[in-house]
């Protein structure tokens, strides 16, 4: 019922084919209204950096020996063979910073935490259980049918004493549209084992829950068909950890406008760094 201001570790991770292509790690300052408010919160970018290529070598020479193995194989073939595409059937995002740092089931109401969306899902009361010493009590569901393309089930943790949502872990498959698929198949594409996995956790300050830490783990089968030479497959993995350091409630306030995160610009363009943060603090 109060602003309160967050230091948080962010990290975004993609492998092709158990190969990094993408990470990305940052820390973010946030400005959180109350959550009777309906107003974006503020994020300020203070730390930022990619996977550096020195951290990656034993992968990069697992990545060349698996290259060099395709080239010899398309050369017995008689196939050209373009590197790039070879190497990389997809590049591909889970939504970067956006896709976490709006994400709270509690302040923006998941369908599943949505009254008006009740019927779409069976709910049951599960075993009962302790989290960090408390009591709590554990509500399970799952969807009838699909809910925005995704088939899912989860379990909601309550506690006892606050009444306050504490934890909840939700896990399903993702169902491409029927529509869609032959719009993707003309494109020569094809999407199959679609499953994730995602975490919300929240831990007690002076009183009141305050979000503690986001997950979401994607995986994904990708084939590209093609008419006289081998498909090309790619299982993508996906990871999304947004996990708060600090918590602060007095004496805070909104972030300078010029100093606000936005989510259409790069990255590295928008590092304004806070004195005694550095990445040994949100380690």
């Amino acid at each position: 019922d109060v602003p309160f201001q967050t230091v948080s570790y962010f990290r975004e991770k993609m492998d092709e084919n158990e190969i990094p292509v993408k990470y990305t790690e940052a820390v973010f300052m946030s400005y959180q209204h109350p959550y009777f408010i309906d107003s974006a919160n503020q994020h300020r970018l203070i730390l930022h950096r990619e996977l550096a290529e020195a951290e990656m070598q034993f992968l990069r020479e697992k990545a060349e020996k698996r290259k060099a193995k395709k080239q010899r194989k398309a050369e017995k073939r008689g196939d050209d063979f373009d590197e790039d595409k070879n190497y990389s059937v997809v590049q591909a995002s889970f939504g970067g910073p956006e896709a976490i740092l709006k994400d709270d089931p509690v302040r923006s109401l998941n369908e599943f935490m949505d009254s008006t969306m009740f019927r779409k899902f069976r709910y049951e009361f599960a075993q009962n259980t302790t989290y960090n010493g408390k009591p709590v009590e554990v509500i399970s569901f799952y969807t009838k049918g699909s809910v925005d393309s995704k088939k899912y089930s989860g379990l909601i943790y309550i506690d006892k004493a606050s009444l306050a949502v504490i934890k909840i872990e939700q896990k399903g498959k993702f169902v491409i549209p029927l529509a869609l698929k032959p719009i993707l198949y003309a494109f020569g594409f094809s999407f199959s084992g679609g499953a994730f996995f995602s975490s919300y956790k929240y831990k007690s300050f002076q009183g009141k829950w305050y979000p503690e830490n986001l997950e979401h783990d994607l995986s994904l089968k990708i084939t590209r068909h093609k008419m006289f030479k081998k498909n090309e497959y790619a299982d993508l993995s996906f990871e999304l950890v947004m996990s708060t350091k600090n918590i602060e409630t007095e004496l805070i306030k909104p972030i300078e406008k010029g100093k606000q995160f936005v989510l259409s610009k790069k990255m590295e363009e928008q590092v304004y760094e806070r004195e005694g943060v550095d990445w040994s603090v949100v380690r």
